[in-house]
């Protein structure tokens, strides 16, 4: 990882309090399309394609933790909730494998191999994942369909080690050779998107509300404790819908489609998930760039850079007084460029 990159922004030819450090780490494949995840002191991202980079924010001087176990490149990750253990997924076309990160951590500072345990095997192309709150179930969204995996459950796993030439710290990745039944492991399997799942998220307080979003531009809200099926929305527009959001405060999910447009619908009881707004993002965001660089605040975006993932954090800088610290630190901002 090259060394930090200080910038300094300047507001009326006095510097602010504010130093933004760019991290640039080289990679030989493209993660622009995957799905990255950051906890509140961790960033993860995929390396080379198959291996899993865990960057942490808090002391990112610290050398990055590279998890290695996937044959194929890694298409989706997601933290955990918990602190204690901090838990990361990570799927691929080969393996779903969850890695407690306070083992593997401790794994390579006692000169050993970390490992993950296998979740699942051959459920397809997985876009996105999701664990619940409480850390007991992971939703895996492959295709059309939304695999509802047991964390809890112990599974028996043997690992044959086999040497890596493209290696360059000549250590053995772990093949992983499951002996479970594949059924065990599966508390429920949602079925009836009519397009490929793109984003899922747990209900904050509804025990066991799943809700979840396709490329067949409709959402739904499951029971994933029974599988079945609570909600279906209408189609909402002519583009796919790529992300979703629930606001625990205002009871409201948000849910983004590929032309910009963000849809707000409200959870609360009684008001059979109407929509209470829609916001044109893309001309808010023209808007609000356009305002900032008129009045200086920003520049003009930078060109691509090819093979790169981009990791920015921001911190106090000592010039002057920090203002008070948040209750929970800000997530780091990941800008992956291909």
């Amino acid at each position: 990882m090259e060394n930090p990159q200080d910038i300094f922004s300047s507001n009326g030819g006095c510097l602010s309090d504010i130093v933004i450090e760019k991290y640039l780490v080289e990679s030989k494949e493209s993660v622009s399309h995957v799905q990255l995840a950051c906890s509140m002191q961790d960033c993860a991202f995929p390396l080379d394609g198959t291996e899993l980079c865990i960057w942490n924010t808090k002391d990112p001087s610290h050398q990055l933790l590279i998890l290695r176990g996937h044959h194929q490149p890694i298409t989706a990750m997601a933290f955990g909730n918990k602190v204690n253990p901090l838990l990361i997924c990570s799927a691929s076309l080969d393996y779903v494998i969850m890695w407690n990160l306070d083992e593997c951590r401790e794994k390579v500072l006692q000169g050993l191999v970390p490992r993950g345990t296998v979740m699942g095997s051959l459920l397809g192309k997985v876009l996105c994942l999701q664990l619940s709150l409480d850390d007991h179930v992971v939703a895996v969204c492959a295709g059309n369909k939304i695999f509802m995996l047991d964390i809890e459950q112990r599974f028996s796993v043997t690992y044959i080690e086999r040497p890596d030439v493209n290696n360059r710290h000549k250590v053995p990745p772990p093949t992983f050779l499951h002996t479970f039944s594949q059924t065990q492991a599966v508390r429920a399997e949602l079925q009836g998107h009519l397009g490929p799942v793109t984003a899922v998220e747990f209900c904050p307080w509804r025990a066991g509300t799943l809700i979840s979003a396709s490329e067949d531009r409709g959402f739904k809200v499951w029971d994933h404790c029974t599988g079945s099926l609570i909600y279906s929305s209408s189609v909402l527009s002519a583009y796919p819908l790529l992300s979703l959001f629930i606001d625990a405060e205002s009871r409201q999910l948000v849910t983004g489609c590929a032309d910009g447009q963000l849809w707000i619908f409200s959870l609360m009881d009684g008001h059979h998930y109407r929509r209470v707004a829609r916001v044109d993002l893309r001309k808010k965001t023209e808007t609000f760039s356009t305002r900032r660089v008129k009045s200086g605040l920003c520049s003009q975006p930078v060109g691509d850079q090819g093979g790169q993932v981009m990791l920015i954090r921001k911190v106090h800088c000592m010039t002057q007084m920090p203002p008070a610290p948040t209750q929970h630190p800000p997530r780091p901002h990941l800008a992956c460029e291909s």
